[in-house]
């Protein structure tokens, strides 16, 4: 009986170290940011579950106003509602010195998460545009 034991453990352990756990289900987000009603030239998008017990945070790079974000590198976010931080640079400056940092495009509340007031949900079968971030 103590071998049939052993052998599950060692499957179980080895099971978590290759990456067979399969993880959250992750479905599909990507869209664009428009902020001004401009293509944001890049920047970053972070979406917090409003689910306080959530162990993942699906993270994207904006780039050209276009996003698709991530979970440990796969990419999709699961299902669920959200609460959407993002970052918007403006694009780097020709001739600009290097101790020069880009100027950010965006208010500072919607870089933090209890301020920021864009919202979205995480469906399995989003609407063309359901995942856009339009910022006046």
């Amino acid at each position: 009986m103590e071998r049939k034991w052993i052998g599950v453990g060692v499957a179980l352990m080895l099971g978590g170290c290759l990456g067979l756990d399969s993880g959250p289900e992750l479905v599909p987000v990507a869209g664009r940011v428009i902020v001004g009603g401009k293509p944001a030239p890049r920047g970053s998008v972070t979406l917090y579950a409003e689910d306080a017990d959530a162990s993942y945070t699906p993270i994207g790079s904006i780039a050209d106003g276009a996003y698709a974000v991530y979970v440990n590198g796969k990419p999709g976010a699961p299902p669920g509602k959200y609460r959407v931080t993002v970052f918007v640079q403006e694009a780097p400056q020709a001739g600009a010195g290097h101790g020069s940092l880009p100027r950010s495009l965006v208010e500072t509340r919607y870089n933090q998460k209890m301020k920021t007031p864009l919202t979205l949900e995480v469906t399995r079968e989003a609407a063309e545009g359901q995942y856009d971030l339009l910022i006046e």
